[in-house]
């Protein structure tokens, strides 16, 4: 056994991770966690989701945070969870994660966004992160 193997280490969380724990049952089509900024924490992930039909806004939010610790533990709380009705994303179909990173700690794009399907998956988001409490 070599001394890495067997010095313990703390597991990185990543949104991988954190969006296998999102609730199979909830009513919520795509999920996505990203990292943004925070002055005290260094970076605390945040989930977007879009709802189906017939969701609970309130009720998933709150399971989604309360599955997502009690699964990984608290260090790895959302600090948030932005519901929204699109997500911006690229021709061939991949959430521009870096996008809703600048939305949250910028308020909007802090780069190229050339490669974006349609700009209403990032309005979409913008107008979720006005509307949370705290922003």
């Amino acid at each position: 056994m070599t001394a890495a193997m067997s010095t313990p280490h703390i597991a990185h969380v990543g949104s991988a991770d954190q969006r296998a724990r999102y609730l199979p049952g909830l009513i919520a089509g795509e999920k996505i966690a990203s990292g943004v900024y925070d002055a005290t924490k260094g970076t605390v992930p945040v989930g977007f989701l879009t709802l189906l039909d017939g969701a609970d806004p309130g009720q998933v939010k709150q399971e989604v945070s309360a599955e997502v610790a009690s699964s990984l533990g608290g260090y790895a709380r959302l600090g948030a969870v932005y519901l929204t009705s699109a997500l911006p994303k690229t021709r061939t179909g991949k959430i521009m994660r870096r996008l809703l990173r600048d939305v949250v700690e910028h308020g909007e794009p802090q780069g190229d966004t050339s490669a974006m399907e349609d700009v209403s998956g990032l309005q979409a988001v913008q107008q979720a992160v006005a509307a949370a409490p705290g922003t």
